[in-house]
């Protein structure tokens, strides 16, 4: 199911995105890295338009929106590749 994203997701959503950048990007230094995170958390989340993608009450995938047209993000857990959102 996808449905819009509640506030209190934010936690499970930093961990999707973890994930995917770890994997995208194992070049970027640590300090880098809790940057972005950070930055994740605090502006880019909480001001887009995010959506989640959910089976069984989990959270597997999301998309965030910025400003109504621009894609900021599109992350879909490796384990859950087959997928489609």
């Amino acid at each position: 199911m996808i449905r819009k994203y509640s506030e209190t997701e934010i936690p499970r959503l930093l961990e999707i995105w973890e994930a995917a950048a770890l994997i995208a990007h194992p070049f970027l230094s640590n300090d880098f890295h809790e940057m972005v995170k950070k930055a994740m958390k605090d502006m880019y989340l909480p001001n887009s338009d995010t959506w989640v993608y959910e089976e069984s009450e989990n959270i597997i995938g999301f998309i965030d929106i910025c400003y109504r047209r621009y894609f900021l993000i599109t992350l879909l857990l490796r384990d859950n590749k087959n997928y489609r959102m």
